[in-house]
């Protein structure tokens, strides 16, 4: 699309805008011919094929591996890099490696790609379970969900989304603001919010569960996590809570 918008703007060719993406495909790919992206990758950047992020989760009996590829060029050290001091220590090194890990699944998504804890662990010659400890980290400290590839395609273990838009709600944080940090669509967040929203009030009514599903015509598993978050957060709600949490790595 931008060289298509260059073509019209700057040199003012104007017509068929079928024709105009037959020249811009033609011009894609005679710049992969002869300048391939590995003559292309800046000093720091590394290649690396991953899962493409094709905005759709994989249909049913699609397997997640047979999901189209992407080679992308992304920034392992950057100039920013070489200006910091030494990390000094364990936990200098350990905060650098995360800062590194949450750049290069940023910089993945934003070219089109999707990285997994087993890629990162990888690159960075460490255990899955390491990074997502430090993925954990990183939510923890900043509310901050990272697009993994299992976090993307709703794959992932913990958080789940439901757990982590209604976090960053009873953290007073604009609806908005949750659906940038979770990338997610503005209308799963809101979804997940009513939701959330019509569970609590049926329960301070001393409504079931299974009431609830009832009435709302959610299912009754979808309803039971709701009232787990209600509990979590609003134990007045529910005199016979018995104090459960909402997620092994939503903060009290």
């Amino acid at each position: 699309m931008a060289l298509i918008h260059h073509l019209e703007t700057e040199y003012k060719i104007l017509g068929s805008h079928r024709v105009l993406e037959m020249i811009a495909t033609d011009i894609l790919a005679l710049v992969e011919e002869y300048y391939p992206l590995q003559e292309r990758v800046k000093p720091g950047a590394i290649l690396w094929t991953t899962t493409a992020d094709t905005g759709r989760k994989p249909g049913r009996g699609q397997k997640v591996e047979d999901c189209p590829q992407v080679t992308l060029c992304l920034p392992w050290v950057t100039a920013e890099d070489l200006t910091l001091p030494s990390p000094g220590g364990q936990r200098g090194f350990r905060q650098r490696d995360i800062a590194r890990a949450v750049r290069l699944v940023k910089a993945a998504q934003a070219a089109g790609g999707l990285l997994t804890l087993a890629e990162l662990g990888a690159l960075f010659n460490v255990s899955p379970v390491t990074v997502q400890v430090w993925l954990d980290e990183h939510y923890q400290r900043t509310g901050e969900v990272l697009p993994t590839k299992g976090q993307v395609m709703d794959i992932g273990s913990q958080p789940s989304h439901k757990d982590v838009v209604i976090y960053l709600l009873e953290q007073k944080v604009d609806p908005v603001e949750i659906a940038r940090r979770t990338h997610h669509q503005q209308s799963s967040v809101d979804r997940y919010i009513r939701d959330y929203e019509r569970v609590k009030l049926l329960m301070s009514k001393g409504m079931s569960p299974e009431e609830i599903s009832h009435a709302t015509g959610r299912s009754l598993h979808t309803v039971r996590q709701y009232c787990r978050l209600v509990e979590y957060y609003h134990p007045e709600l529910c005199p016979t809570s018995e104090g459960k949490t909402a997620s092994n790595l939503v903060p009290a």
